[in-house]
């Protein structure tokens, strides 16, 4: 068996310098992916509540055209309690109660636009109308309905 000398003891495993080196790159490598991962979360929310507003607004528009019940059927964005609801009615103070769906919305965005938007039987027609999202993060969302109770998404509404 070879004679181990105390030198080769004391070279032998990692200085505090190099283990501070290795921890800090470490730290720095996991708060570049948390700031990445919050910014992808915080956009997976917004376009969530997009797709929200924008399936509502299509089911309205779609149960009209249906007829069904015979009625318009139409979409109240409360922005106060940042909620929609899907009504049966000529309006939404003379909406069915016992027809209506409200859904949650999310309370960090702020909702502006035409609140009561409803869809005539058969055609779909409505009044022209112009929904706002906005997060005060990334740009601002514009929901574009005209007369022909077209749905579209847009920079800006006309």
């Amino acid at each position: 068996m070879p004679y181990l000398s105390k030198q080769f003891y004391f070279q032998s495993g990692f200085t505090i310098m190099e283990i501070l080196v290795v921890m800090t790159i470490a730290v720095l490598i996991a708060s570049f992916g948390l700031v990445i991962s919050m910014d992808s979360y915080r956009g997976n929310n917004f376009r969530a509540e997009q797709d929200l507003i924008l399936s509502t607004l299509f089911k309205a528009r779609a149960q009209a055209m249906a007829n069904i019940n015979q009625q318009p059927h139409g979409v109240y964005l409360d922005s106060g309690a940042n909620q929609y609801t899907l009504y049966q009615g000529h309006n939404y103070p003379g909406r069915d109660l016992s027809t209506q769906i409200i859904i949650a919305g999310n309370p960090d965005y702020v909702l502006g636009g035409t609140p009561d938007i409803t869809f005539t039987q058969l055609t779909g027609a409505t009044t022209v109308a112009n929904i706002s999202l906005d997060n005060n993060i990334h740009s601002i969302f514009y929901v574009c309905i005209n007369s022909e109770g077209q749905i579209n998404v847009k920079d800006t509404c006309p």
